[in-house]
């Protein structure tokens, strides 16, 4: 039996063809909340992944269906934590006076009840981090009032109306 290792195969027009090398997936079906006025991380929506170049990208996905108190903003983002490096904030919007830098917002309102539900909210990315170092990437969440969290109404009631969601985070390693 042999076997053929290359290094690379070319196209008929002589360039290398990219493609996904690995993909790490996390869900969490539980009820995730936050009460802090700053970004913290939502537990269980983080995935790691070990570039295998430095010069690859990575695509970040996540959706989620967000809920809060009536009132309150909830804003999310992604925090980028590289091993043995620094951590940030990416896919942000820029500074712009008092307005909260974040990828997301959702304002919680309900005439209903005192707590509410958005629809499902859904990102996706292109990060590139330089690096063969284990890079994790964190969903979070912060408030401006209240709990805000993510896959059931904050009372965690058990009504028929009330829904009960599953939240995701993928990220693929694209060759560069």
């Amino acid at each position: 039996m042999s076997t053929l290792k290359v290094d690379s195969i070319a196209n008929v027009a002589g360039t290398v063809n990219k493609g996904i090398l690995q993909v790490v997936t996390a869900s969490v079906a539980t009820l995730v909340t936050t009460s802090s006025s700053s970004f913290a991380d939502l537990t269980g929506l983080a995935c790691t992944i070990t570039p295998r170049a430095s010069s690859s990208k990575i695509l970040v996905f996540f959706s989620f269906v967000p809920t809060g108190p009536s009132g309150t903003y909830g804003h999310y983002n992604v925090e980028r934590a590289i091993s043995g490096g620094a951590t940030s904030n990416i896919f942000m919007g820029d500074a712009d006076s008092n307005r909260t830098r974040c990828i997301g917002s959702q304002y919680f309102h309900s005439s209903m009840n005192n707590y509410y539900s958005g629809q499902n909210y859904a990102f996706i990315g292109v990060d590139s981090p330089s690096t063969t170092s284990a890079v994790t990437y964190q969903i979070q969440a912060s408030s401006s009032t209240g709990a805000v969290g993510v896959n059931r109404d904050a009372y965690n009631d058990d009504r028929a109306e009330d829904p009960v969601t599953t939240s995701h985070i993928t990220v693929m390693e694209i060759q560069g």
